[in-house]
Order: C-alpha cells, then sequence, then structure tokens
C-alpha cells in the first residue's frame, strides 16, 4: 500500500484534528480526513491521508471548494475554485484562507488510482473551521476509527 500523509505539523499554526475515518470499496483509493481548526490571515495545515489499494497507483488528487480568494500552497488550479494535485505535493499540504475570512467551509476531496487499465475514484469532504484573530483554536485528540 501506498499512504501520503498531507498537513503534517507546519511552525507557527495550529490543526485540531478529529480523524472521521476511511471511505472507499476495495480497490478505491482511502481518504482519510480530520475536522480542522485555524485562525484568519493564517496558513490552516490540511491533514488527510490518501492511500492506494493493493496494486493500484494513486495518480492525482483533485480539491474542490477552494473559495475565491484562497489558494493551496501546492498543487495548480484548474478555475472555479478546483486544485489538482501530484501525490507527492500532498505532503505538507495547507490552505491560504481569504484574507480576513472567518468562518466554515467544506473542500471536496477526490483521489484517483489506476489499475492496470481501470481507474478508480473516491471522495470525502474535509470540513474547515477558520476563527478570528482573537480566538484561539482547539487541540482536539485524535482517534482513528
Amino acid at each position: 500500500m501506498f499512504a501520503v500523509v498531507a498537513g503534517a505539523a507546519l511552525a507557527g499554526t495550529a490543526v485540531a484534528p478529529r480523524i472521521a475515518g476511511w471511505v472507499g470499496p476495495d480497490n478505491a483509493p482511502h481518504i482519510e480526513v480530520a475536522e480542522v481548526e485555524g485562525v484568519a490571515d493564517a496558513l490552516v495545515p490540511l491533514p488527510l491521508i490518501v492511500d492506494a489499494a493493493t496494486g493500484t497507483r494513486l495518480s492525482s488528487v483533485v480539491i474542490d471548494g477552494v473559495p475565491r480568494g484562497a489558494r493551496l500552497n501546492a498543487g495548480r488550479s484548474s478555475g472555479n475554485g478546483s486544485w489538482i494535485l501530484p501525490p507527492e505535493e500532498l505532503p505538507d499540504l495547507a490552505l491560504v484562507p481569504p484574507r480576513g475570512f472567518a468562518g466554515e467551509l467544506s473542500l471536496l476531496i477526490s483521489a484517483v488510482a489506476v489499475d492496470g487499465l481501470e481507474r478508480v475514484s473516491q471522495t470525502a469532504t474535509l470540513h474547515i473551521t477558520i476563527m478570528p484573530h482573537n480566538r484561539t483554536p482547539q487541540i482536539h485528540a485524535t482517534r482513528r476509527i
């Protein structure tokens, strides 16, 4: 199996992961997501794990729902809030939120793997809460389901 861990601790940021669990059929990529808290105008690490099933090769990850004025620190924008990332760009993945933004947003994570000639995919939703400057993010215990 091939696992990529994204959003490893970035200096000066706080992540509050709560593992939501693995999703997907046997030959589809597995995506493990966590709910995240960050602070306005700061880099928000995106802790996710994308894992290709045995006998498959992870080919790409697409992240949809990046709000206008925001960007990811890796990959390339394909427009309309969609970003494409090769697997090797997932470590240390982070969201640069829109300037002054505080609130909640959700990103749709789609992973595509290749099994011979067959392409298989899986999706998961990553929930993010960005708090105003005057609040401190909470750190929650991680629990694997």
